[in-house]
């Protein structure tokens, strides 16, 4: 459904073809189709929610020791769980930070910290966008917080992975820090013929896809329309009833489609509007893999190899 998730599911695939992997997801309730299609396709799947608060006083010190650190820590029993897998395996990979914090603090020397994209970029990226300089002097903070944490991981795990060359740089080019690109399985058939429709895909409830969307909307929407009365926006993604999608003349969407194929097939291209987000958008790489034309702000498509005119089309306003 999400970036994130397909980029989880991808190094899941190749970690098992090196051994046998026990995948851990740590988090709420997953509905059970989706457990069973990835035990499928990952093997063991052992699930760790988060725990508000355990009983009894070590209970209690580990629910305000994860308050403290503005996470949600697995239970006690999870944790100790977690730590007959530490001993009976010889790597972990962590999916984000978030993830690892669910556990208490410790080294890592044999695990790899996965950044889906890294919080001191999304930050950074987003302050400069807020109205106010109060607003934009505390993004300015928290963008420098973030980039502590982010570097602090240097010296936690034994190596780091990033999405492209331009996050490894972010991070100094420390020899530990390896580069594994989000990609996307190619299509052997490439539609020919388009109808006048442009398409969005991506989970509608994420941050960077929202603000995108609302701001392409209300800046960009009324202009195309303007040229092409028939023109329809197409929306594909998930999102939750208490999120407001735009709403426009023209604006159609579709909430979450299983297969977007033959959808994208009749888009003539897809928009990224994303204004701020660190990572490579797989969105992008997919609408390659179909042969779907993209156009994009250059923050929608930071991190990949391309060049405007060439592989897409780049725009930093509504104009």
């Amino acid at each position: 459904e999400t970036g994130g998730l397909q980029r989880i599911f991808h190094i899941g695939r190749q970690l098992r073809q090196l051994g046998d992997l026990t995948f851990v997801l740590v988090g709420n309730r997953c509905p059970e189709a989706s457990l069973q299609a990835t035990r499928r396709e990952l093997g063991e799947v052992i699930v760790m929610p988060p725990r508000e608060r355990t009983p009894g006083l070590a209970g209690y010190w580990h629910y305000k020791l994860g308050k403290w650190r503005r996470v949600r820590p697995v239970s006690l029993a999870n944790q100790r769980r977690f730590d007959q897998l530490l001993k009976s395996h010889d790597l972990v990979w962590f999916h984000t930070q978030e993830v690892a914090d669910a556990f208490r603090p410790r080294q890592y020397p044999h695990g790899v910290l996965d950044f889906n994209d890294l919080l001191q970029l999304k930050l950074s990226q987003e302050s400069e966008l807020l109205p106010s300089g109060w607003d934009r002097w505390r993004g300015r903070l928290a963008t420098g917080l973030a980039r502590r944490r982010e570097l602090a991981a240097l010296r936690q795990f034994g190596r780091l992975a990033v999405c492209s060359e331009t996050d490894r740089r972010l991070l100094g080019n420390p020899p530990k820090v390896g580069v594994v690109a989000n990609g996307f399985t190619a299509t052997a058939d490439v539609p020919e013929h388009r109808s006048l429709r442009l398409g969005f895909i991506g989970y509608l409830d994420y941050g960077p896809n929202r603000d995108g969307l609302e701001w392409f909307a209300r800046e960009v929407w009324p202009r195309v329309l303007a040229k092409q009365p028939k023109a329809r926006l197409r929306l594909v993604g998930r999102i939750s009833p208490k999120t407001a999608l735009p709403i426009g003349d023209g604006i159609e969407p579709l909430g979450f489609v299983e297969d977007p194929a033959d959808e994208m097939a009749s888009w003539s291209a897809m928009v990224v509007p994303i204004r701020f987000g660190g990572g490579t958008r797989i969105k992008i790489i997919e609408a390659f893999s179909r042969g779907c034309p993209v156009v994009s702000t250059p923050a929608g498509a930071y991190g990949l190899a391309v060049e405007s005119g060439r592989e897409l089309l780049l725009a930093d306003d509504s104009q």
